[in-house]
């Protein structure tokens, strides 16, 4: 099937190596999905590729079969180095363990067909390195570096300024930056950016280039993702695979009338929904917005039916957890062997749980993207039903998921806003450039606008941050804020100043928020996860919460380490000073649109009738063509198409 479905299944395998395109025989019956079928030629040719297909549609394996074929035929040729060739950017360190493990399949399989027909090669080595990684782990990478490396965007960031390491990423020929939505519209994208400038003038100086490979589920526009990916100026192939997908999707109020109900009531029918859901179901996973609402489905749900759900069969899953007890629920969901898991936001990205067959989300995600992004987690499978519920538990909420599921069934998917000429990111990577040696303000100047975030970048904005981190504006020193790098404004070079300069850097890289919290550990060592400092100050000895499912009583601290005893008493369940979840912009609109339309008299002489109305109304609907507005998918089949990414908005 060429043209809009691809080129045929007999091409796509001609392209391949005999070793893998055996494998592709073996494990895909030498039948590819779509976004294969268009994406595995286009990177096969060198060309950044932006893959735009649903969840569960083999789009991480578009994006890597034929980098991995091509290291393979290097790998036989004799020319595969111990050096980097692909990056794997993820925004969440449980997708770069994820994808990780799935490399293993191929790159093994491969290997025992080659050994099966007496040929020999170097192992192709793959690696995950982040914030859990031991520095064990990270000494023996730099000593000998995998050929494809997972990492998230600040660990990019960090490994730029890396002595020893950066030499091994002189070498790279591809990144694929995976789930590209998340990260496009806030200031990690931005940092991300430029990063990826950084690189591709590393990549230069050794005589090379690499290609630019995202991917997504869901995203608009794509015009606009697509030139961030690739940079401005640069072309970027768009692999638009939205096709159609069977969706089962519900909205839940678990009461008859949300007007005229207690708490108390309330909370009791909620657990009632949520099991009577679950128990129809082999595997469930439940959304919440907040890590505090992850625990405390979790514990009530034990609570009130301890028959049925218990540590082994249930789990939960958040960033405040130990790295092993994340790991051990994402292993249990691959393997479908737990019946119910909560989570706030950290399983919402492309975590394969192929066994998963249903997905609620407690209260409003707040954007159509999320909810598709969440419910895609339920058929993880091509051709597989993705059946989901919405419960809520307000007014509010019923309007606003009302709304969400009307717009998603149109193809509506709300658009991201890339921020430009962030002068916050442009000062890190300003310091970070300055750490690898003399620069010129001009040649800097050159490179941030290669960014798609910085095309529009005036000369005195990013003088106003070499001076800033020069110590030129009066005053900064009597504020404690001390020069780190030094300035020549007659020959506009700047350089790194102080010995700690690099030390500063590290430390403060990257653009998510510090939050200071305490590791939880138990008295035989044992990490079980964090808890806010603030938190932790009513906290008193004794008092007994829950983390991760399980229960601990505080028993003493020491520093900045909580150290707590087991324990099956009454907890008190933890609280997250984290930020609740905005509410989209073209969401809002949608919503508030809605809510200024004329109710009827018979509308408004029945209270709860909204409430009752949807509660029994199934909305089942695939995301067939989409209305014409903005923010809206206007490509209802296979589409493949080039985009410039020029210097103009």
């Amino acid at each position: 099937m060429a043209g809009q479905e691809g080129r045929p299944d007999a091409e796509i395998a001609g392209l391949l190596d005999e070793n893998v395109r055996e494998w592709c025989r073996r494990q895909l019956e030498g039948r590819f999905t779509p976004p294969q079928r268009m994406a595995v030629p286009l990177i096969h040719e060198g060309k950044n590729v932006l893959i735009c297909s649903p969840t569960g549609s083999g789009k991480t394996l578009a994006a890597f079969l034929a980098i991995i074929d091509d290291l393979v035929v290097r790998a036989r040729n004799g020319g595969l180095e111990d050096s980097v060739y692909c990056l794997y950017i993820s925004p969440l360190r449980s997708l770069a363990n994820d994808i990780h493990k799935n490399l293993s399949l191929p790159l093994d399989g491969i290997e025992e067909i080659a050994r099966e027909r007496g040929v020999r090669h170097t192992p192709i080595r793959h690696a995950v390195r982040h914030g859990d990684t031991p520095r064990a782990e990270k000494a023996k990478m730099a000593r000998r570096p995998p050929h494809i490396l997972n990492i998230t965007p600040e660990t990019l960031g960090i490994l730029l300024n890396s002595p020893k390491f950066r030499e091994s990423l002189r070498t790279v020929r591809w990144v694929v930056v995976d789930e590209i939505h998340s990260l496009a519209g806030s200031k990690r994208g931005v940092h991300l950016s430029v990063s990826l400038e950084r690189l591709e003038d590393l990549v230069k100086e050794a005589g090379g280039g690499f290609a630019r490979i995202g991917c997504s589920a869901t995203i608009e526009p794509l015009d606009e993702v697509g030139r961030f990916l690739a940079g401005a100026g640069r072309e970027v192939s768009i692999v638009d695979t939205r096709f159609a997908r069977e969706f089962d999707l519900s909205l839940i109020c678990p009461v008859p009338d949300l007007a005229d109900t207690t708490p108390e009531d309330l909370s009791r029918h909620l657990y009632a929904t949520i099991h009577r859901l679950v128990a129809g179901h082999d595997n469930t996973l439940i959304f919440t917005n907040t890590r505090n609402g992850a625990e405390r489905i979790l514990h009530n749900l034990r609570v009130r039916y301890p028959g049925d759900y218990t540590e082994e069969n249930t789990g939960c899953h958040h960033g405040s957890m130990g790295t092993e007890g994340r790991l051990a629920v994402e292993e249990k969901l691959k393997t479908g062997q737990v019946k119910v898991v909560t989570t706030s936001t950290s399983l919402e990205l492309g975590v394969d749980m192929p066994h998963v067959d249903l997905v609620l989300q407690v209260g409003s995600p707040k954007s159509v993207a999320a909810l598709l992004q969440r419910i895609g987690r339920a058929g993880h499978r091509l051709g597989e039903v993705v059946k989901g519920r919405i419960v809520v538990l307000d007014r509010d909420e019923l309007v606003e998921c009302a709304v969400m599921l009307r717009e998603g069934q149109g193809g509506f998917v709300d658009r991201i806003h890339i921020p430009e000429n962030c002068l916050d990111v442009l000062t890190q990577h300003v310091f970070g450039m300055a750490l690898e040696g003399r620069r010129q303000v001009g040649e800097m100047l050159a490179v941030f606008r290669r960014s798609y975030c910085y095309r529009n970048l005036g000369e005195d904005d990013l003088m106003s941050a070499v001076q800033y981190l020069a110590g030129e504006y009066a005053g900064l020193e009597e504020r404690h804020i001390y020069a780190k790098i030094w300035h020549d404004a007659k020959t506009g070079m700047i350089g790194k100043r102080g010995r700690n300069a690099r030390m500063i850097y590290f430390l403060n890289s990257g653009t998510i928020p510090d939050e200071f919290s305490c590791d939880v550990l138990t008295r035989d060592g044992a990490f079980a996860g964090n808890l806010d400092e603030k938190y932790l100050e009513r906290m008193n000895k004794g008092d007994v919460f829950v983390l991760g499912g399980r229960r601990y009583r505080f028993a003493y601290r020491r520093g900045g380490k909580l150290y707590v005893d087991p324990t099956d008493d009454r907890p008190t369940i933890p609280s997250w000073f984290s930020e609740k979840l905005p509410l989209s912009f073209d969401l809002g609109l949608q919503t508030s649109s809605t809510r200024s339309l004329p109710t009827t008299r018979s509308t408004r002489t029945a209270p709860g009738a909204s409430a009752r109305s949807s509660s029994s109304r199934s909305a089942t609907w695939a995301s067939g063509p989409s209305p014409r507005r903005a923010g809206s998918s206007s490509r209802s089949r296979s589409t493949a198409r080039t985009a410039a990414a020029s210097t103009s908005s």
